[in-house]
């Protein structure tokens, strides 16, 4: 039950309890209570067994004091069973709820009260990043859909269905994880938006239908189904079943908070399979996108209990505590009043179990709530620019300046707010001067860092430049070898018999030349083999190049690097091909891939100190100087390793058919956004501890600064690229237009 917020001094009128309510008894949890449903209204109550035996005597003829009388004589071991103000409030709590009349002393008319409009209902249009609408009453149409799919919400199909397409769906992405984590680069893509909105839309609305379905099947109704859209895109559904509170067991409405991730997972599953039998593709893809957002997706937010969804239900009836989320927040209010406002509240009477159960919840749904909150704004402001401000800015009202406001207007009417205000300018006070002192006397040295691979320094990569078979190997692995030493031999039998053609038909051209210059008439027919001698030269010179390829020599001088050479004995090789490196192995170089955010933070440490850290060896971080950074950003992908095709963490997408023409490139894939490339050496001894292709982070920090500098900075930084992507995003407008 709850209680009013600020209760009036007079006393309550006379009040008649509505005959149409409706009353179950359930005993479940540490105290048995009762459940008042509203038919009218379709809302749900619970009420403790004393205020039961209270407001069912309110026939209009007596009123609760008289009836709380009655019942102290009846338990006079436990008189007085509740207080003058607990009295008040009870009334007041039936009074709005519109569960019992009131009747006015100087007009005898029986009347229900006029609840004022919702405040949150006034605030949602007011907060564009979270909107709620009601589209349907669905409770006729799952009623008739039951009939034919009961027979999926029964255990025999949990056993021998739901839980072998679970499991071995699992299994199947748990073996093939490297692929599972590089299909990841193109989820988030612009192009892959629309397709992964859709998605995630029809697997909603089946989530939803089988909420609907199990609380049909228990009894329940669904009067009311709709959307949730987040920055106006429709990121889930919801039906209204609040009807399974009539259910008299608890595992009946945890059976129905289950069973949209129950029908999640199973698809899930399902799109496991195909995904693991297909190759790359469109189908593999969606198959994918259907994955992540039914398995991942149903785990992160439906099974959250720190969210009002299906796992915050499950964990309030399994810890048998009802309203734990409200009961969480008249927590953090009450440590709000108590510490900002001064004024101390008693909170209701919970077990001691109950109280650290409930503290936890509220403080950590509290945090849960501001995180969320801080995610929303910063993907606006990210992704929707100027129109993404304009939204922020009125979440952000919504969610503090309006209540704010509601605050003020009630605090003149509070007796003691006086005090209060006193309290909060007291409060205010000391957390500005506190502020002020950690802003300026605080220092701290900011880091960045980026992705970095171990390579090999002055590191030469060995192509093949023509097609052919592996006749021979002249090196192995570690090999020390000069500049023009033989590393290969390539045999390409169509391109020597090409040679030995071309060679014929060298002399042919020449001796037919010859003759017709010795003959006067036919001084025309030499001129024509001069050009055909001509053309089959420049034909033999390029097939002779070709062949000379077959032969790979070393560009530089250094130690072979190789580790599968032997395997490509007898191989066919393509054109391209990267077959070995040449380096120093003594010496090592740390390249790294800046973010285009923080390329002016590197700049300006070039030539100074920088840290290494290996992947490998976290708490092993080698000093060395950063050499260079190359001022010039780029989307061509300069380190594989560091993708995340590859397991790294920088995300690609496939380029298109026009970008490839343009940037005259083979390469299948770009960076989101340009990317800088910086360079670390490291000395002969530190390259001893390392091995190429480790991957770490290169880590640098600035002078100390004060905080209010950094954050200054950062502030600043941000408008910068917040007003550059605004005039972007006008000028191609215009260039539309």
């Amino acid at each position: 039950m709850e209680t009013a917020q600020s209760l009036p001094t007079e006393e309550p009128p006379a009040l008649k309890l509505r005959r149409d309510l409706l009353f179950s008894f359930q005993n479940e949890g540490e105290e048995p209570c009762y459940l008042i449903e509203d038919p009218v209204n379709e809302q749900y109550f619970r009420i403790g067994w004393l205020e039961h035996e209270l407001i069912r005597q309110l026939d209009g003829t007596i009123q609760l004091p008289e009836a709380l009388e009655r019942l102290n004589h009846i338990y006079p071991e436990q008189a007085p069973l509740l207080t003058d103000i607990e009295i008040k409030t009870l009334a007041y709590w039936l009074m709005h709820s519109q569960l019992a009349y009131f009747q006015m002393p100087e007009r005898k008319i029986w009347q229900l009260f006029n609840l004022p409009e919702n405040p949150q209902h006034k605030t949602q249009w007011w907060n564009p990043l979270f909107i709620k609408i009601n589209l349907v009453s669905p409770d006729e149409w799952l009623r008739k859909l039951l009939k034919k799919t009961q027979w999926i919400l029964g255990w025999n199909f949990f056993w021998i269905v739901w839980l072998p397409v679970v499991i071995s769906g699992l299994y199947l992405l748990a073996a093939d994880s490297d692929r599972l984590i590089s299909a990841a680069t193109g989820l988030l893509s612009i192009h892959n938006a629309f397709y992964l909105i859709i998605i995630w839309a029809i697997t909603k609305i089946i989530h939803e239908i089988f909420h609907g379905l199990v609380c049909k099947k228990y009894g329940g109704h669904i009067h009311e189904a709709g959307v949730f859209l987040v920055l106006l895109a429709p990121i889930g559904g919801y039906v209204n079943a609040s009807s399974v509170w009539r259910f008299p067991n608890k595992w009946q409405r945890i059976h129905v908070s289950l069973a949209g991730m129950f029908v999640d997972l199973l698809i899930a599953g399902i799109f496991a399979w195909v995904w693991a039998n297909t190759e790359q593709g469109a189908l593999n893809f969606f198959a994918y996108n259907v994955i992540l957002t039914a398995g991942l997706g149903t785990i992160l937010f439906n099974a959250n209990p720190l969210m009002r969804f299906d796992g915050y239900f499950i964990l309030s009836d399994v810890l048998n505590i009802p309203n734990l989320y409200v009961a969480g927040q008249k927590y953090t209010q009450y440590l709000t009043k108590r510490y900002l406002q001064g004024q101390f509240e008693p909170l209701p009477a919970w077990t001691t179990t109950q109280k650290w159960i409930i503290k936890t919840y509220g403080i950590l749904a509290l945090w849960w709530r501001i995180l969320i909150m801080i995610g929303i704004l910063v993907t606006a402001n990210l992704m929707m620019h100027g129109v993404g401000v304009i939204m922020a800015t009125m979440g952000l009202f919504s969610w503090l300046g309006m209540p704010l406001i509601r605050f003020v207007k009630t605090l003149h009417k509070q007796p003691e707010a006086g005090s209060i205000v006193k309290h909060l300018l007291l409060v205010l006070g000391g957390t500005t001067i506190a502020l002020l002192l950690i802003l300026t006397q605080i220092n701290w040295s900011p880091r960045w860092n980026a992705p970095a691979v171990l390579e090999y320094a002055d590191n030469g990569f060995v192509h093949t430049q023509t097609n052919g078979f592996v006749k021979h190997i002249a090196v192995k692995n570690g090999d020390f070898v000069e500049a023009g030493t033989i590393l290969l031999e390539l045999e390409n039998q169509e391109l020597t018999a090409e040679l030995k053609q071309l060679e014929l038909q060298l002399k042919i051209h020449q001796q037919k030349r010859q003759q017709y210059l010795l003959k006067e008439n036919l001084l025309s027919a030499a001129q024509v083999e001069q050009e055909k001698l001509l053309d089959t030269q420049h034909k033999y010179r390029k097939i002779v190049q070709e062949v000379s390829y077959l032969t790979i020599k070393a560009p530089i001088s250094g130690y072979v690097i190789a580790e599968d050479l032997k395997m490509l004995e007898g191989a066919y090789l393509t054109k391209g091909k990267e077959i070995l490196s040449i380096g120093d192995i003594q010496r090592m170089e740390v390249r790294f891939s800046i973010d285009q955010q923080d390329i002016d933070y590197f700049r300006a440490n070039e030539n100074k100190k920088a840290y290494f850290y290996s992947h490998g060896r976290v708490f092993q971080p080698v000093e060395a100087t950063l050499n260079k950074v190359n001022p010039a950003g780029s989307k061509e992908i300069a380190h594989p390793s560091l993708t995340a095709l590859v397991g790294g963490e920088i995300n690609i997408r496939p380029k298109s058919a026009n970008e490839k023409t343009e940037m005259n490139t083979d390469s299948q894939y770009e960076y989101l956004e340009p990317r800088f490339n910086g360079l670390m050496r490291l000395s002969h001894e530190q390259s001893h501890h390392f091995k190429a292709g480790e991957t770490g982070r290169v880590v640098i920090e600035s002078t100390p600064q004060a905080l209010w500098e950094i954050i200054y900075f950062k502030l600043d930084r941000y408008f910068r690229i917040l007003k550059a992507r605004t005039e972007q995003m006008l000028n191609q407008q215009n260039v539309g237009h």
